[in-house]
């Protein structure tokens, strides 16, 4: 269910820009929308945060605890899913992160005219991504007490190795957009 939270307010988060953006649906023609659209840049850095797994966001408790599980079966197929899912974090970081580099930050490709006519987020449509950003943030972290009795009853605890694999790829992902194919974005802001 924690999912749903944040890929719900990604893509209403992506409906807005487009609604406001003539329309537009290509990323690479957009760009520097953070000025203009400062709740929607907002809403959709919550939603990526919490899609990669951010740490104490939503999607951190219920995404770890899948790769804890494939990483304790000690077998083939539980390290090949623990790899493969390693891996995914990866590349969803990467994505997640260059949409909002060539959407918010790297210089506009935009029109002028439609840079003039954007605007952010009208109110019937930040009331239910603000819901979705507070499910986005703590529904994860509302769920770990009730885990909390469970881990004494029938979860092995294993060594905290894997963890070291994982923390790395999730921000190694973020890191590669920096100064990559969305474009050069200087260290300062």
């Amino acid at each position: 269910m924690n999912h749903a939270f944040f890929k719900a307010l990604l893509f209403l988060s992506a409906g807005s820009v487009i609604h406001a953006m003539s329309d537009e649906q290509d990323m690479r023609k957009m760009g520097g929308l953070a000025s203009s659209f400062p709740f929607t840049y907002a809403m959709m850095l919550m939603g990526s945060l919490s899609l990669i797994g951010f740490p104490f966001l939503t999607r951190y408790y219920s995404k770890d605890v899948i790769l804890e599980l494939a990483y304790t079966k000690y077998t083939i197929s539980g390290n090949f899913a623990f790899w493969l899912g390693s891996v995914s974090v990866l590349f969803t970081s990467y994505y997640s992160f260059r949409s909002l580099f060539l959407t918010f930050l790297v210089p506009t490709n935009s029109f002028g005219r439609d840079i003039l006519r954007c605007h952010d987020a009208p109110i019937p449509m930040a009331i239910p991504s603000i819901l979705l950003a507070l499910g986005s943030l703590f529904v994860g972290y509302l769920a770990k007490p009730i885990s909390k009795y469970c881990d004494e009853a029938a979860v092995a605890h294993p060594t905290r190795s894997y963890e070291v694999t994982i923390h790395p790829t999730r921000s190694s992902g973020v890191n590669k957009n920096w100064g990559s194919d969305a474009g050069e974005i200087p260290a300062n802001g």
